[in-house]
């Protein structure tokens, strides 16, 4: 878990800089690139975090923590999995807020507690904590998801607008 989430701290750093530059800016055109930018150089970040995290994994944990905790390196690689949902979805929600539109990552986020809650109370009986490190990914995807379809929903909606001179 926390190998997982060390990937995050780029991110979410990263977002705070991303929401004080997309507030500043007042064409919301130059906004959608930046974000579409964004996601792009997260993505490759998040595939390398994803990959090197779980080579990594197979290294360190048995060195780290000993022999008995190899078989946590099987949640690692389904939590790692969760990098590339979580990461993409820090500059989405970075311009969600500085747009105005906080209720949109409030609405994600309602819908990420609500798959998780779930999917834990569904997998966790059967699958123990792979269950739940599942239910996790799962809950990261829906939230991303839910922030990607309004994003792009916006920006379509954004690119129909009649220009007026």
């Amino acid at each position: 878990g926390t190998l997982a989430q060390m990937g995050w701290l780029l991110p979410q750093a990263m977002q705070s800089v991303l929401y004080t530059r997309y507030a500043a800016e007042k064409s919301q055109q130059e906004n959608i690139q930046r974000v579409k930018n964004a996601i792009r150089f997260v993505s490759l970040y998040a595939v390398g975090m994803s990959v090197g995290g779980y080579v990594l994994s197979l290294y360190l944990v048995p060195v780290l923590f000993g022999s008995s905790f190899q078989g946590a390196i099987s949640c690692i690689g389904i939590l790692l999995w969760g990098i590339g949902p979580f990461c993409l979805s820090m500059p989405v929600s970075a311009w969600l807020a500085a747009s105005g539109r906080v209720v949109w990552n409030l609405h994600a986020a309602c819908i990420g507690f609500i798959v998780c809650l779930l999917l834990d109370v569904l997998w966790i009986p059967s699958w123990g904590i792979q269950g739940a490190a599942w239910a996790s990914v799962s809950s990261y995807l829906s939230t991303l998801a839910y922030q990607l379809f309004r994003f792009r929903q916006y920006s379509r909606s954004f690119r129909l607008r009649p220009t007026h001179a």
